[in-house]
């Protein structure tokens, strides 16, 4: 017979198992909820997945690839696009230029005219949509009369708005203003793009009055108009050309002293608007002018450094090197800056850009922000202009060894107008806002919203 101690431990030990079991039963049930919640988890996961590839399937059925626009400027080589651009030629009564028929190869994508042939000679005598002023321009263009991107810029917008004027009886009886106006601009636009490619200031200029006329007034009488259109083309021209240049003049002077050895190339109004001012200031500067072949522009900005006194070397492009050691900066003029910094300048600029820097030679160029563009760009064969090459055969003397070029098959003759200079090669940009880096372009752009999409040429 057990005794009362020994029921007790019986007990006990009963106590202890029965409470061993009931841990280990809860410990099971535990881990089979966490299972159950992990498989639960991963099929929620997993229906996820699949419907959100089940709706980018379908978005990609219902909406096709978007296609990066290519401009029609850089597609003379596409069959499509240029009978395109014929059928707008003949809508606008807008002449056909004759196409170069010997042309290099790489640049086939974009347009050459031959000089010889009048960019006038298909106009009608009556009943054309062309304005006198505009013809005038476009031979000008055409003939290499008005150079430089801000003599262009400006005789184009004098010519607009005596375009414009002139039209007043037209636009004032019009329903709706703008759209009125941009009949009128386009056929006009479209020839002087057949004499030539519009500058990145040219193709700004026009969307700045595009977006000017949006803002008139509907109910405006025909004085109002025409003092609108007035006050909008002297407004630009006034701000852009006179204020402006002022503003970089004296930020560009701040970084000129005495004694400096300053290197430009070609002729850039910009530049010799900066070294006249410094002259003006009586700071003691030297200026190397370098220049080079086609157009020579250099040789118009030499006389008028020296009869301000500025001592004036000029040499060409080829002899850059051999002065660079005695150059204290490098001034430069441009006809555009990209939105990734590159700057689009005279050929040859990118070459002494080049050199400056491997000679540690400080690179600062000039240049308003009417002439900042949205587009990128990163090298100098998509996007150029090609000038008559048979400027290219007068050397100045009396053999030319390529007079009979044309008779040659194997021969072509490339005279390009334009060449890009790296970001990485531009210390600094001086514009009327102030002097900033070429990865601060894209801000400038912002602020000024100079790329209207709804404003297309």
């Amino acid at each position: 017979e057990k005794s009362k101690q020994d029921l007790k431990a019986e007990r006990k030990a009963q106590f202890e198992q029965k409470a061993k079991l009931e841990g280990d039963l809860e410990a099971n049930t535990e881990k089979s909820k966490a299972e159950l919640k992990a498989e639960r988890r991963a099929k929620q996961e997993a229906q996820r997945l699949a419907k959100s590839q089940a709706q980018q399937s379908q978005d990609q059925k219902q909406k096709p690839e978007s296609k990066i626009r290519v401009p029609d400027e850089i597609k003379a080589d596409d069959k499509k696009t240029e009978k395109k651009l014929l059928k707008k030629l003949t809508s606008q009564n807008v002449p056909v230029r004759t196409k170069a028929q010997r042309q290099v190869g790489l640049f086939s994508h974009l347009h050459q005219y031959e000089r010889e042939v009048s960019v006038t000679r298909n106009l009608p005598v009556v009943g054309g949509n062309l304005h006198p002023a505009i013809i005038q321009l476009g031979i000008q263009f055409a003939e290499g009369k008005i150079v430089g991107s801000s003599g262009r810029c400006i005789s184009l917008l004098l010519a607009l708005r005596t375009l414009l004027l002139d039209m007043l009886p037209q636009l004032s009886t019009a329903t709706e203003l703008y759209k009125e106006v941009d009949n009128i601009m386009k056929p006009n636009i479209t020839f002087l793009k057949q004499c030539r490619p519009l500058s990145i200031s040219m193709s700004n200029a026009i969307r700045y009055l595009k977006r000017e006329v949006i803002s008139f007034g509907r109910s405006l009488s025909l004085e109002e108009i025409r003092t609108s259109i007035e006050e909008m083309v002297d407004d630009f021209i006034n701000i852009n050309f006179t204020l402006h240049p002022k503003a970089i003049s004296e930020t560009a002077n701040k970084k000129i002293r005495d004694g400096d050895v300053i290197l430009t190339y070609s002729h850039s109004k910009l530049v010799e608007k900066v070294l006249l001012d410094a002259a003006a200031q009586g700071k003691k500067i030297k200026v190397i002018v370098a220049d080079g072949r086609v157009q020579n522009l250099g040789r118009s900005l030499c006389p008028g450094l020296v009869a301000a006194g500025i001592h004036s070397t000029y040499i060409l492009l080829s002899a850059v090197s051999q002065v660079l050691p005695s150059v204290t900066k490098v001034l430069l003029g441009c006809d555009g800056v990209m939105a990734n910094g590159c700057v689009l300048a005279n050929v040859g600029t990118s070459q002494v850009a080049l050199l400056a820097k491997s000679y540690n030679k400080p690179v600062v160029v000039c240049c308003e922000t009417y002439k900042f563009t949205e587009r990128v760009q990163t090298d100098s064969f998509v996007y150029n202009e090609l000038s008559d090459p048979d400027d290219l055969v007068t050397t100045g003397r009396q053999a030319q060894p390529l007079a009979d070029w044309r008779d040659l098959s194997s021969l072509c003759l490339l005279n390009l107008v334009y060449d890009l200079t790296p970001a990485s090669l531009v210390d600094s940009i001086i514009t009327e806002i102030s002097e900033i880096p070429p990865t601060s372009v894209p801000v400038v752009l912002r602020l000024h919203n100079m790329g209207d999409p709804s404003l297309a040429l």
